[in-house]
């Protein structure tokens, strides 16, 4: 569906990992004290960012026939 740019297509993976699995922690909860559940937001958001550039990055690239050829031989 995204047909753009590897660079848009991989910030799209990026901001809808780092969003969708880090909502719950946008609400407080009788769990997590607020200060706690802040930096755990930052933190997973961040890594989930990051890697949603990886997988999008990854989706992005063409391989060559070498590649191809190399991984079915094995």
């Amino acid at each position: 569906m995204l047909k753009g740019k590897w660079l848009e297509t991989a910030l799209s993976i990026a901001l809808l990992f780092a969003v969708v699995m880090n909502a719950p922690l946008l609400l407080p909860n009788p769990y997590m004290p607020e200060p706690v559940r802040m930096a755990h937001l930052v933190e997973t958001a961040s890594s989930n960012f990051i890697f949603g550039v990886f997988v999008g990055w990854l989706l992005t690239q063409h391989h060559s026939e070498e590649m191809r050829v190399a991984s079915a031989m094995s």
